[in-house]
């Protein structure tokens, strides 16, 4: 049985004419990655959805940088009812990008992780 429902693949993949369909975890999965790329407040229809992870954008690739990150990621996923966030831990990289790894729980009890890598420049 399938509780996480049918949607649309993020991103949006062609084929056979029609946009492919992504169902379960793996578009649990596609959610969370969309919901931190969007700004908070940038579809008009659902203000709440998104994330402020774009106010470090330009900032020096530093350990306050990352922390900073890893409270806007936890504050945009409280917001996704089908996961519970485990962890948010964080890599600096030297070319001004910080790959974060969340770890969450799903409502089913499967626990995922989620590497995504965010580029500051």
């Amino acid at each position: 049985m399938n509780i996480y429902g049918r949607g649309t693949t993020f991103p949006i993949t062609i084929e056979n004419g029609s946009a492919t369909i992504s169902e379960g975890e793996k578009l649990v999965s596609q959610a969370v990655v969309q919901r931190l790329g969007t700004q908070l407040g940038e579809l008009p229809f659902t203000p709440d959805f998104g994330s402020r992870l774009h106010e470090i954008l330009f900032l020096p690739t530093t350990e306050v940088s990352a922390r900073v990150g890893v409270t806007l990621i936890k504050l945009a996923l409280e917001k996704e009812r089908r996961i519970t966030v485990l962890s948010v831990n964080y890599e600096l990289s030297s070319d001004s990008s910080i790959d974060f790894t969340i770890r969450y729980q799903l409502n089913t009890g499967a626990i995922n992780t989620l590497v995504y890598p965010f580029n500051l420049n």
